[in-house]
């Protein structure tokens, strides 16, 4: 659903994104000379896995690291990828990736990082909005370009990634059956885009669901099936479906993902969602649990885990 694939493209960012007027903070462990700006800090981006599926939701990872003997302020606010850019060169095309979510003033947030620090973000990429088509149209190699807006200086101050990699494969016959199964790829590419409530809107939401838990029945070796899994979970969460009648709820369908498919891409995805699940249903405790359980094993999502653990430290209260 939109709410999950919320970014801001690059296409006229720099023309409308709000910055800090304040000045820059540096400060060196020793004091013997002065320290880079943001400029100096690194960017890493990685697409979750070299491969995809065509139709497949490509997950984007990017970390922002301070690599230098000095601690920096920078105004790159993280959460959701605002600040973060991203342009998808195809055949030597690059063409600036716009999920329709952007915004024509971006809240700054300031924040300090130490020596060593990072903050790792995540974006799904799946249609672009500026382009009128799928991020990834068309069988074939892609690179993903990424650069984080860190600074005014007065002008903007970027730090750009490595290119990112990414090949999409074209369907294979269990895809195409799933496909079918679904009813189109214009089904498949409303049910990822917009989500189950749009995907359902000619439906009852029993029906709706019912079809879901039978296509991933029937086809859960297919690569739309994990996202199919967590979309179901999440819509079960927020009240869009009901519970099945064989009594899975979110936590059983999201738990379901995890034990079918370490390590996938939407993996912290999904076990931040299932935090957030816990948390809306005033389960303050299986909320902490499982938050301990992200913090855990994504301990570089520092912003995320910020959000998260306020909202849930405020759960009951």
């Amino acid at each position: 659903m939109n709410a999950l694939i919320r970014f801001a493209g690059w296409v006229g960012f720099l023309s409308v994104l709000v910055m800090t007027e304040s000045s820059l903070t540096e400060i060196r462990a020793d004091d013997s000379k002065p320290c880079p700006g943001p400029s100096g800090l690194s960017l890493v981006a990685t697409a979750g896995k070299p491969t995809y599926t065509l139709y497949e939701p490509v997950m984007l990872t990017y970390t922002v690291r301070n690599r230098m003997d000095c601690r920096v302020e920078t105004g790159l606010y993280i959460e959701w990828g605002r600040g973060i850019q991203i342009v998808i060169e195809d055949r030597g095309k690059q063409i600036p990736f716009n999920d329709g979510m952007s915004s024509s003033s971006i809240i700054v947030r300031n924040r300090a990082l130490e020596p060593g620090d990072a903050d790792t973000g995540e974006r799904i990429l799946f249609y672009n909005d500026a382009a009128r088509q799928l991020a990834f149209p068309r069988p074939g190699q892609y690179r993903i370009l990424v650069r984080a807006h860190v600074w005014n200086n007065p002008d903007p101050v970027l730090i750009e990634s490595n290119p990112v990699v990414v090949t999409i494969r074209d369907v294979r016959d269990q895809e195409r059956k799933a496909i079918d199964s679904l009813g189109s790829i214009d089904a498949l590419t409303t049910l990822f885009r917009d989500g189950v409530k749009r995907f359902c809107a000619e439906r009852s939401a029993e029906g709706c669901g019912d079809d879901l838990r039978a296509f991933l029945r029937r086809h859960p070796d297919s690569a739309y099936a994990p996202v199919v899994t967590f979309y179901l979970g999440i819509s079960i969460g927020e009240g869009v479906l009901p519970i099945g009648a064989d009594g899975d709820d979110a936590s059983t369908v999201l738990n379901r993902f995890l034990e079918r498919w370490p390590g996938h891409p939407f993996e912290s995805l999904v076990m931040r969602t299932m935090v957030e699940e816990s948390q809306r249903a005033g389960r303050r405790e299986e909320a902490m649990e499982r938050l301990h359980q992200l913090e855990g094993k994504y301990p570089e999502h520092v912003s995320e885990l910020r959000e998260l653990r306020s909202k849930v430290e405020r759960t009951g209260q």
